[in-house]
């Protein structure tokens, strides 16, 4: 009789062997030996939610852009761990399509970048030093907002040339594993680039030093080193109806300890023109906004107990 261990072991072997005999000879996958963490075996468990649903220049796009194509491998994770059926269209529209209750659901991948070397409002490289550094919030933050404008004009094309049609519920993916200081902001950026929440606050009483109030901030916008404007109420925002949603993640596969879900959040966009079911997949936190009974603020709740 083999053991539920060793049988899952054994499992773990095969899978092992998928995208590095498929593969082999990549020079990404290559350098992936000889780490702390078995980063061969976590490639090897990620692919196997993609084998099958790659485009054909996947090899080439591997060693070129591995970053963009290990996020491809994790939403592919969360949307077969979600229990959905996952279809590729070859390269020739969305990254991965989906149904859940008869509505079609297209998925359009994107790693947010930290834009140009030395332009000014890129993201600045992390140098090691001894002291503490300021985390660029807002440079990051048009990163995000970039990748969500990049990837809209991609779903503005698909629906304006037929690939996919004014029925289909549009969801973005995006991952800020190239954004290395990303994962220190709180909230995380996909929520203030969407919806405007900025930093957390706190307020004092200054005789008794009890907290007597607590939030988050409002960030409107990112004023760039030109003294333009750019909005982070990406949802408040009409022109992005078409989009039901963003998927955001902060997980890195060079993570001591990885967890794809629990970094990974679905953020509902509350004009969407049709709405994902709450639900639909299975992250650590699913956000749904709605407009006050008042209807002078909009307020965001963590759904995920409920819908899940």
């Amino acid at each position: 009789m083999v053991s539920a261990f060793s049988l899952d072991r054994n499992l773990h072997v095969s899978e092992s062997m998928t995208i590095h005999s498929k593969y082999p000879n990549s020079s990404f996958l290559s350098t992936l030996t000889g780490h702390l963490i078995d980063l061969p075996q976590r490639v090897a468990d990620l692919f196997c939610a993609l084998d099958g649903l790659e485009d054909s220049n996947f090899s080439t796009a591997l060693d070129a852009d591995p970053l963009a194509r290990i996020w491809e491998m994790m939403v592919a994770t969360i949307l077969k761990e979600s229990g959905l059926t996952v279809f590729s269209s070859g390269g020739i529209g969305p990254d991965f399509t989906t149904v859940n209750h008869s509505k079609k659901i297209v998925v359009e991948a994107i790693c947010a970048t930290p834009g140009e070397d030395g332009r000014p409002d890129s993201v600045p490289p992390l140098v090691p030093r001894p002291d503490f550094q300021k985390v660029p919030v807002d440079q990051l933050l048009l990163r995000i907002r970039s990748a969500i404008h990049d990837k809209k004009q991609v779903l503005d094309r698909y629906r304006e040339t037929g690939v996919i049609s004014s029925e289909d519920l549009c969801v973005i993916a995006i991952s800020s594993s190239k954004l290395s200081q990303a994962r220190s902001c709180v909230p995380c950026l996909g929520v203030t680039a969407t919806l405007g929440y900025g930093g957390p606050y706190a307020v004092f009483d200054s005789r008794t030093a009890e907290k007597i109030e607590e939030g988050l901030l409002l960030k409107e916008n990112v004023r760039k080193v030109n003294n333009s404007l750019v909005d982070t109420l990406a949802f408040l925002d009409d022109s992005n109806s078409m989009i039901a949603g963003i998927l955001y993640s902060d997980a890195s596969m060079y993570s001591l300890n990885f967890a794809l879900t629990e970094a990974t959040y679905f953020i509902h966009n509350p004009k969407a023109q049709q709405c994902v079911l709450p639900g639909t997949f299975k992250v650590g936190h699913e956000l749904w906004t709605i407009l006050s009974t008042e209807g002078d603020c909009w307020k965001t709740y963590d759904i995920t107990r409920s819908a899940s």
